[in-house]
């Protein structure tokens, strides 16, 4: 084949692609997306003790948005000092920290990109140390070592979601995500086998989330995410029909308990509850992992990897599955998907058959920044992450990096 004809073959890949659906813009609430395509949050451990961001962080930001991400979602962000999940997790408790990041927000905006903030409540998954030796709390007290909630408790978390989406307004972003999948807090509220509770929080396990979200829309118009599990790969746990049933609800108002204004404006489907190995599923070399760790290290990383069930393997865009059943009971949602997400004409197929309205990546941003750049120049059909899981099954004080890039 001639040279000319090659250059006019890729040339005309590249027009082909720059026309594909999943570069066209798409709305969440009021907020215009440029591209289909997500950075899903992900814990990045680059922050102070003070919860302030390292300057990597801004930087991985401003990568991202280089890269043509539509939207961009930092790793979760804690909404009080008690609910703390991990050591080098950012905060926005402050105004202090919403003001740090105004610089990188006008640089997202600059690149005609979009940021929402991910706010987590930890639940049970933390430790004393972590929230100032607080016990741990959890839903209903199943969770062996933590405490019921109380009511006033669950009040307080409300009043801590609704102040932090105040500071993320006043940061400048454009949204905000509640983090109800893993088995965080909102995710217990939502799980059948963890809410067992005879109370308002336990009879309408959609409460504390319509609360949260009522308080956000009274306060600031930010637009709205969901991150929640499409299952949660445990019997008794969330499924996909009940999955749906909450979108759906949460698709309406609730003038029966006087909750107007609790929609929801886009819900990005996951899956796991509390099981790394079933959340961000993985394809483990166990010998490039184990290479020149430390024994204590090989101890934690064993103790992650034996976590994993053979029911729930890894293959790639694992949650489509769930994602496509959810569309199909709840079709008026504003659906994303994240799990495995690495093929362009897959990524493609699934916005094209309206399985999802946006495909949402963590891992494959983490070895290429600029993977947006090479699908619209034609460069490559899928990702360079092979998801070997390196770069989130890690010790715990590593900050989010692919090693592959280091090589």
């Amino acid at each position: 084949m001639s040279k000319y004809i090659l250059k006019k073959l890729t040339k005309n890949m590249c027009f082909c692609r720059m026309r594909s659906i999943l570069f066209t813009p798409h709305k969440i609430g009021h907020v215009n997306i440029k591209n289909r395509f997500i950075r899903s949050a992900t814990c990045e451990n680059l922050s102070q003790k003070n919860g302030l961001p390292l300057p990597k962080l801004f930087s991985m930001m401003k990568q991202l948005a280089d890269g043509e991400v539509g939207l961009i979602i930092p790793g979760y962000v804690y909404p009080s000092n008690d609910s703390i999940s991990w050591g080098g997790q950012v905060g926005m408790t402050s105004q202090l920290h919403s003001d740090i990041w105004k610089p990188t927000i006008e640089y997202i905006h600059s690149r005609h990109s979009r940021i929402f903030f991910q706010v987590c409540h930890c639940g049970s998954r933390t430790s004393p140390e972590l929230i100032g030796g607080k016990n741990l709390k959890s839903v209903s007290g199943l969770i062996k070592g933590t405490e019921i909630l109380t009511n006033a408790e669950i009040e307080d978390i409300i009043a801590n979601f609704t102040n932090c989406a105040k500071l993320i307004q006043s940061s400048g972003a454009d949204g905000i995500q509640l983090h109800a999948a893993h088995g965080y807090l909102l995710s217990e509220f939502l799980s059948p086998f963890y809410n067992r509770r005879e109370d308002k929080w336990g009879k309408d396990k959609l409460r504390i989330i319509k609360e949260i979200v009522k308080e956000i829309r009274k306060s600031t118009n930010l637009a709205i995410s969901l991150k929640m599990n499409g299952h949660d790969c445990i019997d008794g746990g969330v499924t996909p029909k009940i999955c749906a049933s909450y979108i759906n609800e949460l698709l309406q108002n609730d003038e029966n308990i006087n909750l107007e204004n609790s929609r929801i404006d886009m819900f990005e489907i996951s899956c796991g509850f509390s099981n790394l190995m079933t959340t961000i599923r993985s394809d483990v070399d166990l010998k490039r992992i184990y290479k020149g760790m430390s024994e204590d290290n090989k101890k934690y990383i064993s103790s992650v990897l034996n976590q994993a069930d053979q029911k729930y393997p890894y293959f790639e865009g694992y949650n489509a599955k769930f994602a496509d059943e959810i569309r199909k009971l709840a079709p008026k949602a504003t659906l994303a998907v994240v799990g495995g997400n690495r093929d362009f004409n897959k990524m493609q197929k699934l916005i094209i058959d309206n399985t999802v309205d946006f495909v949402s990546m963590s891992r494959p941003f983490i070895r290429q920044p600029h993977l947006l750049r090479t699908y619209q120049d034609a460069l490559t059909t899928k990702s360079d992450c092979t998801s070997c899981g390196e770069c989130i099954i890690k010790p715990t004080d590593k900050s989010l990096a692919c090693t592959f890039t280091h090589e």
